[in-house]
């Protein structure tokens, strides 16, 4: 057991208590924030993340450092800790794996901690000289935001792993039908994803009618019943709408916008949406109004929380490793195949997005134009390397042998600018 001492509690002689491995077990009275810490000052209260998260990433920090490098006596060695040290401490927190099959904490969970433990370093450079020569500061950005920047940036890589997204329709379809029967939420997000071409993150971030924010799917009917302009509101970052009150960020969006919805998963999409509706109507949310919520109450609230990203790749996992993957393994032959070529590969629900523009190739719609305001890209290379460099649908990239990059991307030697891609055929 280890325990980091009085410099953090307002000078007093009260103790913060902290299990190995990096779990904290209790803390004792942690509320009175100080000079350090600084959780209580007027300009924090924008704070994306918790006092809670981020004391108890303190804690992991400061273990972590007189564990494996050392140091014994915090109240004396508090000016000691260098930037080296924080990324030591990074580096060790990202690749150790989170759970016991060795899968690595995801890439917000990652983020995160730089974002606390960066927060942590830039509290203490008043009384660490170490820390002076790595060019801390802080900013705001356009819309009055703040930011933290340190110089160096901290890191939170893990080991690079190469990344399948090849997900077959037959695929795709075997998990919904899984997925239905499993986890009704991961079914309705597998399925808007795999419908419109939202990123995961995004469609966790869909609000209920009831939401203080507004509704996130609207929708209209015309007099013969039939479902019109369907549209997503993904206009404002999940920081500026969030749909949790202990600072935990269940999705992000990538790039804000008013999704537009093909109309050919119109129908599709507003059932699930129904679907999802009716089956949670009992669920008393937090004002906020997450779509997708936990199966449990906020013990102090008697709430339902915002479903979160980790939990819904978790989720995603079981039943493709339990279900999916065991079923076309049976069926031998090509779906076999396909299984097989997961082996040593990191893959996860952003599959569907790529399934989703696939098909949308396949099927010979519109051009590459639509494709990206669909899928909300901010470049035509996403869609191509999407499409083209994804591994499904041989057929239609075997068309395509033909044509190097420079002509798919556009080739200035015929008259269109790098990025122009909208004379590349989809009815191949």
């Amino acid at each position: 057991m280890y325990e980091a001492y009085t410099i953090f509690l307002n000078g007093t002689k009260r103790k913060l208590i902290a299990y190995r491995p990096y779990q904290v077990k209790e803390l004792v009275r942690f509320s009175v924030a100080n000079r350090y810490l600084k959780i209580r000052e007027s300009g924090n209260t924008g704070l994306t993340y918790s006092a809670r998260d981020y004391v108890f990433a303190v804690i992991r920090f400061l273990n972590y450092c007189m564990d494996q490098l050392g140091l014994e006596d915090l109240e004396n060695d508090l000016p000691n800790i260098t930037f080296q040290m924080a990324q030591d401490y990074i580096t060790d927190y990202c690749r150790k794996p989170k759970t016991n099959n060795g899968e690595y904490r995801g890439k917000q969970a990652r983020l995160n901690e730089v974002k606390l433990i960066t927060r942590y370093l830039i509290n203490i450079k008043s009384i660490n000289p170490n820390l002076a020569e790595c060019w801390l500061k802080e900013k705001n950005d356009d819309n009055g935001k703040t930011k933290y920047q340190i110089k160096p940036i901290l890191t939170s890589s893990v080991p690079s792993k190469e990344v399948n997204r090849d997900c077959e329709d037959w695929f795709a379809q075997l998990f919904l039908d899984y997925a239905y029967k499993e986890d009704i939420r991961v079914w309705f997000i597998a399925l808007i994803q795999y419908y419109t071409g939202l990123r995961p993150s995004e469609v966790l971030n869909l609000r209920h009618p009831n939401s203080i924010y507004g509704p996130s799917i609207i929708y209209s009917v015309d007099l013969s019943g039939n479902i019109m302009d369907v549209g997503i509101d993904l206009s404002k970052e999940a920081w500026e709408r969030p749909l949790r009150d202990d600072g935990v960020i269940n999705g992000r969006v990538k790039k804000p916008r008013n999704a537009i919805i093909s109309y050919k998963s119109h129908e599709i999409i507003i059932d699930a949406y129904l679907l999802i509706l009716g089956l949670t109507r009992d669920k008393e949310r937090q004002d906020y109004g997450p779509l997708i919520i936990n199966n449990y109450k906020n013990k102090k609230t008697g709430k339902y929380m915002a479903y979160t990203y980790d939990s819904y790749r978790i989720a995603f996992h079981k039943i493709v490793e339990n279900y999916v993957f065991p079923k076309l393994r049976e069926q031998g032959g090509k779906y076999e195949a396909y299984v097989n070529r997961f082996a040593g590969k990191d893959y996860g629900p952003h599959m569907f997005r790529h399934g989703f523009s696939c098909r949308f190739v396949e099927e010979g719609s519109e051009d590459w134009a639509t494709l990206m305001a669909l899928r909300g890209d901010k470049s035509p290379e996403s869609a191509v390397t999407y499409v083209v460099k994804g591994g499904a649908f041989k057929h239609i990239t075997q068309r395509l042998a033909n044509l190097t990059g420079e002509e798919m991307l556009g080739d200035k030697k015929n008259g269109r600018k790098n990025g122009d891609i909208g004379t590349l055929p989809f009815n191949l």
